[in-house]
């Protein structure tokens, strides 16, 4: 993983690239090679925005991290200091961060706008297409099922129906029965003490 400073200065080599593009600057170019070489090249510095933007954000977690398990016995002063300086690196990762994402949305947009799209990228939304399009599909199946089960009949019955609507289930008498029993023994006890 490469320093912060090294990773901020290649998001300012990008984003003088980028300014300079012929894709920037005039559109989409005519002719089907250059279009192609402008593509591949344009995905190059998707890829690597990509991965310094991961490594910016595994900084950023790292940096949490450290900010969680500063040592306790360390004089107030020093942990003061320390605490500082992992602040310090934090505001400048997620700046960092906030460029590259800027950076890849940008680049993004400019290959929409154009039309260049390389065959990564097709596989990529196509990948995406058809995730969504799983997702739709369970979504809706469990939709379905639910639906099925809402139609079916109750979700409840009471205690006291029996679920065809005849005699009641063994089950539901059971508290009435332990409660008469439990009754009739007591006023039983009852009589006898009187």
């Amino acid at each position: 993983m490469a320093t912060l400073t090294v990773m901020t200065a290649r998001l300012g080599q990008i984003w003088n690239q980028l300014s300079q593009s012929p894709v920037v600057l005039t559109g989409r170019p005519q002719e089907a090679k250059q279009a192609e070489q402008e593509a591949l090249r344009l995905e190059k510095m998707s890829e690597e925005l990509r991965l310094i933007t991961r490594d910016l954000k595994s900084s950023a977690s790292l940096i949490e991290l450290q900010k969680g398990a500063l040592p306790r016995n360390l004089p107030r002063d020093q942990r003061w200091q320390a605490a500082q300086s992992l602040a310090r690196r934090g505001e400048n990762v997620q700046a960092a961060l906030e460029k590259a994402e800027g950076l890849a949305r940008w680049l993004h947009d400019l290959l929409k706008r154009n039309g260049i799209v390389s065959p990564m990228q097709m596989g990529k939304e196509l990948t995406d297409l058809l995730e969504n399009f799983e997702k739709t599909a369970e979504n809706i199946a469990a939709a379905h099922e639910g639906i099925q089960q809402v139609t079916a009949g109750p979700a409840y019955l009471p205690a006291h129906s029996s679920p065809a609507g005849g005699v009641p289930a063994v089950h539901t008498l059971v508290p009435l029965v332990t409660f008469a029993y439990l009754a009739t023994k007591w006023l039983a006890k009852k009589r006898r003490g009187q």
